[in-house]
């Protein structure tokens, strides 16, 4: 492929995109995954005061949700750091869910 096909491409892929919808959007999505994840740290915390137990599945969808967002990134930006970020994520992730699930079934942790 050389240079006019490659920018050919890009002019396709992206005639109908409008950089600042783009920007909305990306500043939508990236608001709501921070109310999310206030969200599930307050719900936590009240569950722990009212309950005297620790809930596991809500810390699990914080990392669920951070895992997904960070392998993303580190995909397509192809950042060693964001790739670091991304593997731990996904490890915190497996470990919460495993925790969570162990809890919700088993009775324990809880």
């Amino acid at each position: 492929m050389d240079k006019n096909e490659i920018l050919e491409k890009s002019r396709n892929e992206n005639k109908n995109a409008d950089p600042y919808e783009m920007e909305i959007n990306a500043k939508a999505h990236s608001y709501g995954l921070w109310s999310t994840l206030i969200f599930c740290v307050i719900l936590a915390f009240i569950k722990f005061i009212k309950e005297q137990r620790f809930d596991f599945s809500l810390v699990a969808m914080m990392w669920v949700l951070n895992a997904v967002t960070s392998t993303y990134r580190a995909v397509k930006l192809k950042e060693q750091m964001l790739v670091v970020q991304a593997v731990l994520s996904c490890a915190a992730a497996v470990i919460f869910l495993a925790v969570a699930f162990l809890q919700i079934f088993l009775g324990v942790l809880g």
